[in-house]
């Protein structure tokens, strides 16, 4: 017998579910819940979230289908929100109904050019606000119908008419009001006939990505002289909020991952949590949004709404110097649609016994409970027995004394009770030991430690020592 260690220094390595337990790394885990994924600290509680104005009871029982946060030029912030086939204007203390006669499976979506808003929906004529709390519809002779709309070098850009599902319309440049093809609008059709339909436009810096079910198409150019509409790849959007940009590139989900883009460059960055992905019911629910460097995914994960979020922290700067993705997931999402505004707000569209507008990841984690889970331990050998003998956890103090819940596994299975760790509020972080349980030893080849706690903390690592059986050399 002897006395090995294992040992994860700092809990910076995120979430992994597409390899098994053995195979993660000891800074990663393959079980998180409502950790940080952009805290390079260790694993640390997600920030809370709080409500944007008022609920609004008349909107129980309709699903949330849109949501436009628009920041007029002199720093008014009016929320646009689609329930059911009604579009509300919602400020912090009222919902005012500004347009009925959507269609009841619609979606709808803005985008604003030189201070002014546009709102398409499915069963609409395109719509247009000056002020924020009314929509009149928008002149200039635009396509009578729209779904989507973004913009991309200083022109607004339309799609979705059901009579024209593979064409995509621009307006004059600085002019969303001027769809005159003397001034320099007009429209590309983009592959009529490979069968399929648009179904997203998202604009960037350099490139219009044309989203369409299977296939997905990057346009190049700054005027209708050089617009150019090439195939980025063979597979499509899945779903209709199911792409989001940090203004150089685009995030969008498809049948098998999320994927990245940038000019005419794609990679697929979910892999990491190929199995969480693969495990949504139904991916046609997904939305995705980009706040500061994270991006957010939200999705059904059970039920028949959407009630979790894989999150992305798309650029973070590793101990080893390189900069890769790191994923967390949170609970408690159940958002349909979600929306980063212009001053950097997510808001997230709620339908529940009311419909409330909520805005993300805000503040302080006040009652949120976080999870961490250690991948499973060998010591350096997987055919062996070991017994716990004891483990360490590394934490933050916090103004308040904290109670971290650890619960241990063998070989998959809960095994002994729980160990209770109080960590109080002097220094700047501490260290508490537990002995292995006696009465129920903790024994099997694979160990791994589960720790649980509510409120804004933060885990540093952790340390086990485990007595590993071993027969030795075999005798002759």
């Amino acid at each position: 017998m002897a006395e090995k260690e294992e040992a994860g220094k700092l809990l910076n390595g995120g979430l992994v579910t597409g390899l098994p337990g053995y195979l993660i790394g000891r800074m990663e885990s393959p079980d998180c819940l409502n950790i940080d994924p952009a805290d390079p600290r260790g694993a640390s509680t997600r920030p809370g979230s709080s409500q944007y104005g008022v609920n609004f009871a008349g909107g129980s029982g309709f699903r949330g289908v849109g949501l436009f946060p628009w920041t007029r030029t002199a720093g008014t912030t009016y929320v646009f929100a689609a329930l059911g086939t009604t579009i509300y204007s919602v400020d912090t203390a009222s919902w005012f109904s500004v347009k009925t006669g959507m269609a009841t499976d619609s979606v709808m979506q803005g985008a604003a050019l030189n201070n002014v808003a546009v709102i398409v929906a499915s069963g609409l004529a395109p719509q247009v606000s000056s002020a924020g709390s009314t929509l009149a519809a928008l002149g200039g002779t635009p396509p009578s119908l729209a779904k989507y709309v973004t913009t991309y070098m200083a022109k607004l850009w339309m799609a979705g008419d059901p009579n024209n599902a593979s064409k995509v319309n621009f307006s004059k440049s600085n002019d969303p009001e001027d769809w005159t093809t003397a001034n320099n609008a007009g429209n590309v059709v983009i592959d009529k006939d490979d069968g399929d339909l648009v179904q997203g436009l998202r604009g960037t810096k350099r490139t219009l990505y044309i989203f369409k079910r299977r296939n997905t198409y990057a346009l190049t150019g700054d005027s209708p002289l050089n617009f150019r509409a090439d195939p980025l790849c063979g597979w499509g959007l899945v779903s209709e909020y199911g792409h989001a940009t940090d203004g150089q590139g685009v995030f969008f989900a498809s049948d098998d991952g999320i994927y990245y883009a940038i000019g005419l460059q794609i990679a697929r960055i979910s892999d990491p949590v190929y199995q969480t992905y693969k495990d949504i019911s139904d991916k046609s629910t997904i939305a995705l949004e980009v706040r500061g460097d994270k991006l957010f995914c939200f999705y059904k994960a059970s039920g028949s709404e959407n009630n979790q979020a894989m999150v992305l922290a798309f650029k973070r700067m590793m101990s080893d110097g390189g900069v890769r993705g790191v994923w967390g997931i949170y609970d408690a999402q159940p958002y349909q649609v979600a929306k980063t505004g212009r001053d950097a707000t997510l808001y997230a569209l709620l339908n529940a016994s009311t419909a409330q507008i909520w805005k993300l990841d805000t503040g302080t984690s006040g009652a949120v409970s976080a999870r961490w889970e250690t991948p499973d331990l060998d010591f350096g050998d997987p055919s062996v027995l070991k017994r716990l003998m004891r483990f360490f956890v590394h934490m933050k103090t916090d103004t308040a004394t904290t109670t971290v819940t650890c619960r241990w596994y063998s070989d998959g299975a809960s095994v002994g009770s729980d160990y209770t760790l109080t960590f109080g509020t002097a220094g700047s972080y501490e260290i508490q030991q537990a002995e292995g349980q006696v009465g129920s030893s903790i024994i099997g080849r694979h160990l791994k430690l589960r720790m649980t706690w509510t409120g804004q903390k933060t885990i540093y690592g952790w340390r086990v020592y485990a007595d590993v059986r071993s027969d030795g050399a075999p005798r002759r």
